[in-house]
């Protein structure tokens, strides 16, 4: 009686163990397409997690939008200050022609 028991046992965990790396075994396209799919059941049916991770999405896409912005805007001020640098060594370099013509 106890080695069939323990017979049912082994079995099982055999049985979920080959479940788990059946799952784990899926390719790259088989899991994207689950994904996908999973995605669009859960717009319908409302499945757990998908219309956060939706709402999530387009909150880092506006930070990624602000954020360029950002970069915009110091790329134009580094731009000003190497314009104003460069005109400070032209007055600079006339200065010192000045006073090596005096």
């Amino acid at each position: 009686m106890m080695r069939k028991k323990q017979g049912q046992e082994t079995k099982q965990r055999g049985q979920k163990r080959l479940r788990r790396e059946k799952t784990q075994a899926l390719d790259g396209r088989q899991r994207e397409r689950r994904e996908r799919n999973s995605k669009k059941k859960g717009d319908n049916i409302g499945v757990k997690g998908s219309r956060d991770e939706v709402e999530g999405e387009e909150q880092e896409e506006e930070v990624a939008k602000k954020e360029g912005e950002v970069a915009k805007e110091e790329g134009e001020v580094a731009k000003k200050e190497g314009e104003v640098a460069k005109e400070e060594g032209k007055v600079a370099k006339e200065e010192e022609e000045a006073l090596l013509q005096q």
